[in-house]
């Protein structure tokens, strides 16, 4: 009795070891297999019959294998189908949307990169979308030999403080023009007047002053010809020039 006895905890301790090794084994390839309880059932079975010779050891030595072997697989108290349940699962990746560039005024420039919006259709621009030239005040009237704007002119100022206005970010220089009515010395003086005459204007109406500049070329750049009434009219105008 006392043989059988020492055999069935020297078994017990066999049984222990190799059912964790089967544990280990088994698990490393497929956590949920059963040939983890079921190895140390056969390992406790095997072990007893080696240490007697009795039957009923021989059950007994399997079903203590069999727990021991189960209670191995266990991990921190819960079963592996329990640990695997619990595992968290990844979210699926969602497609990244890339927005599309957009030309709102059509001047091969993106909206994003585009410095002056609203340029006219065919206007030549640089990298920036921004032509030469930002507007030209066509047909502003001054006062006789006076660098004072007529107050008719208000509506076509206006419009060049909206140009300023949508192309914020960038410089202007004023550039002042004059018919070639006069010396040209007289010329070159009242065109930088009513130069920084419509910079006032435009510093009046919230325009940053440090944004604008002024000059006056008198009557050296005509666009029309002076021998008549309507390209004289056309020669005395102001350009809004974008300062790179």
């Amino acid at each position: 009795m006392q043989h059988n006895i020492i055999r069935l905890i020297l078994v017990t301790a066999v049984t222990t070891m190799m059912a964790g090794c089967s544990n280990y084994v088994v698990r490393t390839s497929d956590p949920n297999s059963p040939f983890c309880t079921l190895g140390g059932a056969a390992l406790g079975g095997g072990s007893t019959a080696l240490a007697s010779a009795g039957g009923p050891v021989i059950v007994g030595g399997v079903m203590l294998g069999a727990l021991i072997g189960n209670y191995i697989c266990s991990s921190d108290g819960k079963s592996v189908e329990q640990v695997a349940v619990t595992t968290p699962r990844p979210e699926p990746q969602r497609p990244v949307e890339v927005a599309r560039d957009v030309d709102s005024d059509n001047d091969g420039v993106v909206d994003r990169l585009d410095r002056c919006p609203n340029t006219p259709a065919g206007s030549k621009v640089n990298a920036n979308g921004c032509p030469e030239v930002l507007m030209t005040l066509n047909g502003m009237n001054f006062a006789f030999d006076s660098s004072v704007i007529d107050s008719q002119s208000a509506r076509i100022m206006d419009q060049g403080v909206a140009a300023l206005n949508e192309a914020k970010t960038v410089d202007i220089h004023i550039e002042g023009h004059t018919d070639n009515i006069g010396t040209e010395e007289y010329n070159q003086k009242l065109s930088e007047r009513r130069a920084n005459a419509v910079r006032d204007y435009f510093v009046s109406k919230g325009i940053a002053a440090a944004r604008l500049t002024a000059e006056g070329v008198g009557e050296s750049r005509p666009v029309a010809s002076n021998t008549t009434a309507d390209g004289r009219s056309e020669n005395r105008r102001v350009e809004l020039h974008v300062r790179d």
